[in-house]
């Protein structure tokens, strides 16, 4: 079975996605289809996340991108979720 995210017709729909064309930087509300569900996530930038950690009195112990482990990469548009970080996980401890 082919990859749907393996071929340049997928890639051509992509770039014309709100998100493509916006930039990741775009913050705000994120409604996609993802594994065979429909999910509604909130997208922030790096700095809105970590500096408003920082600005609100807390100090970062540990920031980790996560990354699906090997035995999921053979589902359906796993493959996809390694061209950017699929979640960030911050540890804070407020000060």
């Amino acid at each position: 079975m082919k990859d749907e995210y393996d071929n340049e017709t997928f890639f051509k729909e992509y770039a014309n996605m709100p998100r493509s064309r916006e930039g990741l930087r775009a913050a705000g509300e994120r409604r996609i289809h993802f594994l065979g569900c429909d999910v509604v996530k909130q997208h922030h930038t790096l700095t809105q996340i970590l500096m408003g950690l920082l600005n609100h009195g807390f100090e970062l112990a540990a920031v980790e991108e996560a990354e699906p482990p090997k035995e999921m990469m053979s589902i359906p548009g796993m493959k996809d979720e390694l061209r950017r970080p699929m979640m960030l996980l911050v540890k804070a401890n407020k000060k």
